[in-house]
């Protein structure tokens, strides 16, 4: 089966996917700041901002990653400083807003090479074996950051809860087979390069 490429219909595809993700882009930088100045701002709030009188609250029940954690309604009797538990989502919240931001801005790159019809520059190469190492690197730091959060929610309300670490099984295949793809980037550079050689 014989199957034929349409460039104008690719080149429509790729100007709207470029569009869309640098829009994504500035979102996630507005994100970043958000996130950094909320941070800052839990730091220096005065305490009576930040405690708060769960008494009218009968249970609280929440997920954190894999953690089901529930609080008990004995837990909520009088008022409790929360800076720290919301410090640390917050830092988890930007660590993971970071991540991706990262990852989106290799990816841009990459678009921007394949509309100049070099999709297997080595700037390319590099740019896939980068992104395929941030996705591995998170699944193995980003789930730090909601064990430190959850750590500290569950030594704020005192209660009894089991806090386990775990690698992020499904970023760390994705990393995986994208060291794949960036490998086959790096065959398709190597043969472009001795097209190049022999023209």
């Amino acid at each position: 089966m014989h199957i034929t490429f349409n460039e104008q219909r690719f080149q429509k595809f790729l100007k709207f996917t470029q569009g869309f993700l640098k829009i994504i882009f500035v979102i996630v930088l507005f994100s970043i700041i958000v996130f950094t100045l909320a941070t800052l701002t839990i730091l220096f709030l005065p305490a009576h901002i930040l405690t708060i009188d769960f008494g009218q609250i009968s249970t609280l029940n929440f997920e954190v990653m894999n953690m089901q954690i529930e609080v008990p309604n004995t837990v909520f009797t009088e008022t409790t400083m929360v800076r720290w538990p919301a410090f640390f989502i917050a830092i988890a919240g930007l660590a993971h807003v970071v991540f991706f931001g990262v990852f989106l801005r290799l990816l841009i790159n990459i678009l921007d090479d394949v509309s100049k019809q070099n999709p297997f520059s080595n700037d390319n190469v590099q740019r896939m074996f980068n992104m395929a190492m941030i996705i591995i690197a998170g699944a193995f730091i980003l789930p730090i950051f909601f064990f430190v959060a959850g750590w500290q929610l569950v030594g704020t309300f005192t209660v009894e809860a089991q806090i386990n670490y775990s690698v992020n099984s499904n970023m760390l295949i994705t990393g995986i087979l994208m060291l794949i793809l960036a490998s086959i980037f790096q065959y398709g550079h190597h043969l472009q390069t001795e097209v190049d050689m022999t023209v």
